[in-house]
């Protein structure tokens, strides 16, 4: 289904003009088959993927449709509403694990929707998705930051990973590193020592004050 247009990123495309009256396309996405009805000017200037199979001779660039059985009509919506307002809205799960509404939510769902974007090929996107995700991870709790740390490492997406990790090395308390540390993934711990000890030498190459003393933290007293 790929052509060369696949190639080509969003930002060197020509942005859709507000002169020119984009034609609409039916995508049709989730389970229950919800539709939703958006420019292809639009979609495909931000998507290469979406550019791709619109404009293929398979079936949809045949019926200017598709559907995407495996993405939830929820957080596709959150996709279509960036492609329109440029803002990213977050979402809720009910306990079933279904999103309900694009509320104040979880980070392990920025998360998706981040992976989403890489899905759609859609770094713009994603840009905006971790940018919320920069601000959120500071004040979220310890359970929150626990779910998204395992779906960041399941997921093995190497940024997400380098982010999960930079995040517990350099801003975790102690008290939610020790609530969340027996039910992280021993390589994400793995990778979460490697970069506190590399902060570590970088403090104590530059401010030898901040280097424990040795003698006196380990010596025996035997007076």
């Amino acid at each position: 289904m790929a052509s060369d247009a696949s190639a080509t990123p969003p930002s060197a495309t020509k942005a859709p003009s507000a002169r020119k009256k984009p034609s609409p396309k039916i995508l049709a996405i989730g389970a229950a088959e919800q539709k939703f009805i958006i420019h292809k000017d639009l979609i495909c200037h931000h998507s290469p993927f979406f550019r791709s199979a619109f404009n293929s001779r398979f079936m949809e660039g045949e019926t200017q449709a598709m559907t995407l059985e495996d993405v939830d009509p929820a957080m596709f919506g959150a996709v279509v509403n960036w492609l329109y307002t440029q803002k990213i809205e977050e979402m809720q799960q009910d306990e079933d694990g279904h999103v309900v509404a694009i509320r104040e939510g979880r980070l392990v769902l920025l998360g998706k929707l981040w992976m989403l974007g890489q899905r759609f090929m859609m770094p713009g996107f994603q840009n905006k998705v971790m940018s919320r995700l920069r601000s959120k991870v500071v004040v979220c709790g310890a359970n929150d930051l626990k779910q998204f740390a395992n779906y960041a490492w399941e997921s093995n997406s190497d940024l997400l990973r380098r982010f999960t990790v930079d995040r517990f090395a350099t801003m975790t308390e102690e008290k939610v590193f020790s609530d969340v540390v027996d039910d992280l993934p021993p390589g994400l711990l793995a990778d979460i020592a490697k970069k506190m000890k590399h902060y570590y030498c970088s403090l104590a190459t530059y401010d030898k004050e901040k280097m424990p003393d040795f003698e006196g933290n380990y010596k025996l007293d035997f007076e």
